[in-house]
């Protein structure tokens, strides 16, 4: 017979585990933070909702209503992506701030 492996600390089974808790391997503390906050993201009533009901909704729209939605959430980021460059613009230029 042979001997049970030995567990050097606590391992999580199966395809959670990303890679080895060794830092040579390029292992990030973000990306620790990233897997664990994918594994926690099902869980949220939101996002379980926004998953269940992203089909339907696209149906009701229509390519036409798609189309439309994905320019107005286009506009609204580009506006959001203009604020913080300028704000970042003022901070680094203050002469640029009036």
């Amino acid at each position: 017979m042979s001997e049970p492996q030995q567990s050097h600390g606590p391992e999580e089974p199966g395809p959670q585990r990303v890679a080895p808790e060794n830092p040579a391997c390029g292992v990030t503390a973000l990306a620790r933070r990233l897997t664990t906050v994918r594994r926690a993201a099902p869980c949220r009533p939101g996002f379980r909702a926004a998953t269940r009901l992203a089909s339907p909704i696209g149906t009701a729209l229509g390519p036409i209503g798609l189309s439309i939605l994905n320019r107005l959430f286009g506009l609204i980021l580009t506006a959001i992506a203009v604020e913080i460059m300028a704000n970042g613009l003022r901070q680094l230029f203050p002469v640029l701030a009036g």
